[in-house]
C-alpha cells in the first residue's frame, strides 16, 4: 500500500458546519476581482439564480401531480417511473478534481445542476498530476473558497466540500500522471462517506466542465434505471455519458469526436460505500508494477 499523499481538511472544510455568508456577499467579493465583463456578467447570473432557484431539489417529495411529469420524463430516456423510498428523489453525490478551472465552467455547472446534488466534493492538490508544484486557488478564507462553499450557487441545501490533497517530496516517479489523478480522486470517496452516502445513493465523477443535462439528472433521480436496481453484481455498474466536445463556445463543436464522461454509479457498487464483503476492492498496480496503491481506509 503506497500511501502517496496526505488528506487535509483545514478547519473541517465541510459545508455542514460552515455558516453561509449573507446572500450575495460571497459572490460580491469575487466579482470585485473580475477582470473581464463576461465574469462580471457571470456572477450577476449566479446571484440571480440563487435568489430565483428552480423548483426541483434533491430529496424532493414527488406528489401525484409531479408524478405525471416524471413519468413523461422517464419515457424520454426509455425508462419507466420508479417510486423511490418515500416517493422522494434519489440523492446524487458529485465529485471532481479542481485546479485552475474557469469560473465560467464552474458557474455553468452550478446553474445546470442547482439543487440536485446532495454533496459536491472538490479535491485540490498542491501539485499537478506530473508532480509540478502549484499554488492552491481554493484555500480557506479566499474569495474563490467563499464563492464555492458559502454562496449557495450549487443549491441552498447542497453541501459543498473542498479538500486539499498534499503530495510530498519523493513521491515523483511512483505513479504515472493518470495514476496520480486516480489517486487524488480516491479522496472523493472519503468526502462522500463523511457526508452520509449510502448504497442507495448515486455517485457522479467527472471534471467540472463535464455535466449531464438537468433533465437527465432529474430522470436519474426518479426513474427505474437498471444499473441502479438493488442486488447489483457490479460487473458493469456505470452509466457513461456520450457527450459533445467543444472548444471555447458551444458554437465550436469538435467534429467526429465524442467524450464518454461523466460517469454515474450506484453507491452499492462504490468502494467503501457498498458492502465490502460482497464487492471487495480491486487490486491495482502502480507504474512499476507494484500492487495495492489504494489510499488507507
Amino acid at each position: 500500500n503506497l500511501n502517496i499523499g496526505t488528506i487535509i481538511q483545514a478547519d473541517n472544510m465541510n459545508a455542514q458546519v460552515t455558516v453561509p455568508l449573507p446572500e450575495g456577499i460571497a459572490l460580491d467579493k469575487l466579482q470585485k476581482q473580475a477582470t473581464t465583463r463576461s465574469l462580471e456578467t457571470l456572477f450577476n447570473i449566479l446571484k440571480y439564480h440563487v435568489r430565483n432557484p428552480p423548483p426541483e431539489h434533491h430529496g424532493e417529495l414527488i406528489t401525484e401531480e409531479k408524478k405525471r411529469k416524471e413519468i413523461e420524463r422517464c419515457a424520454r430516456y426509455s425508462f419507466s417511473y420508479n417510486a423511490t423510498a418515500n416517493n422522494r428523489r434519489r440523492r446524487l453525490f458529485f465529485g471532481s478534481l479542481i485546479a485552475d478551472d474557469s469560473w465560467h465552467v464552474i458557474g455553468m455547472h452550478a446553474v445546470e445542476t442547482y439543487g440536485l446534488y446532495h454533496t459536491v466534493a472538490l479535491i485540490e492538490s498542491n501539485t499537478t498530476t506530473t508532480m509540478s508544484e502549484r499554488e492552491t486557488k481554493f484555500q480557506v478564507g479566499s474569495a474563490n473558497y467563499d464563492a464555492l462553499v458559502q454562496s449557495g450557487i450549487f443549491g441552498a441545501d447542497t453541501q459543498v466540500v473542498i479538500d486539499l490533497y498534499v503530495d510530498h517530496e519523493g513521491d515523483q516517479g511512483r505513479l504515472s500522471p493518470m495514476e496520480k489523478e486516480h489517486q487524488q480522486r480516491e479522496t472523493i470517496l472519503k468526502v462522500w462517506r463523511q457526508n452520509g452516502m449510502t448504497a442507495k445513493d448515486v455517485g457522479i465523477v467527472s471534471d467540472v466542465d463535464e455535466v449531464f443535462t438537468r433533465d437527465f439528472l432529474l430522470a436519474v433521480q426518479t426513474c427505474d434505471v437498471p444499473q441502479f436496481r438493488p442486488g447489483q453484481s457490479c460487473e458493469l455498474p456505470k452509466i457513461l455519458g456520450s457527450t459533445l466536445v467543444f472548444e471555447t463556445s458551444p458554437k465550436c463543436i469538435t467534429e467526429g469526436r465524442r467524450w464518454f464522461h461523466p460517469d454515474l454509479i450506484i453507491g452499492e457498487c462504490i468502494d467503501t460505500i457498498g458492502d465490502p464483503e460482497l464487492h471487495r476492492p480491486a487490486k491495482r498496480k502502480d507504474v512499476n508494477g507494484r500492487e495495492g496503491f489504494i489510499l488507507d481506509k
